[in-house]
């Protein structure tokens, strides 16, 4: 179930940011310490691995062990680490009600300003830089769960667009 869920996530995701620049962003490049691009081979030692979805080929999921569970005043259920071909790509934090998806929505848009919210999709907000593309959202894709989804826009808009178009 999981891995079906990551890979909706990640669908809704790669759709969302396609285009959808923001003003405001800070351009963090990465998360939680870690950089895009940060080959896994040095960091696997505090990998767990979850699952691989089927995008782009596979992208490979991983728990980090001992992370803190919190995005600000947030306690997310999990937070799922995305390598693309051995690089870290994205990442996937998941709350699991409203009250915490509103704590980590306040998170977000305190660290990054507000997102621009899909005028069709209540509750679902977007954020395009340089380095790195945000999506915010609760319950489009999987009724009552939240999640922060972030990605290294460099990596999507470089290899993976020339994979998609076969070059």
């Amino acid at each position: 179930m999981k891995g079906v869920i990551l890979s909706g996530f990640l669908l809704v995701l790669v759709l969302a940011v396609a285009g959808n620049a923001s003003a405001g962003v800070d351009d963090a490049d990465g998360f939680s310490g870690l950089k895009w691009g940060t080959e896994y081979s040095t960091i696997k030692d505090e990998m767990t691995y979850v699952c691989t979805s089927p995008a782009y080929g596979g992208i490979r999921f991983y728990t980090r062990k001992n992370d803190e569970l919190t995005i600000g005043p947030a306690r997310v259920q999990y937070i799922n680490y995305g390598f693309w071909h051995g690089k870290f790509f994205n990442v996937i934090a998941v709350v699991p009600n409203h009250e915490s998806y509103d704590k980590l929505k306040k998170a977000v848009f305190r660290k990054y300003g507000e997102g621009q919210e899909l005028r069709q999709a209540r509750e679902f907000y977007t954020w395009t830089g340089k380095k790195t593309s945000i999506v915010v959202e609760y319950g489009h894709r999987f009724p009552g769960l939240g999640c922060l989804m972030m990605l290294s826009t460099e990596i999507l808009n470089g290899d993976m667009k020339a994979l998609a178009k076969g070059d």
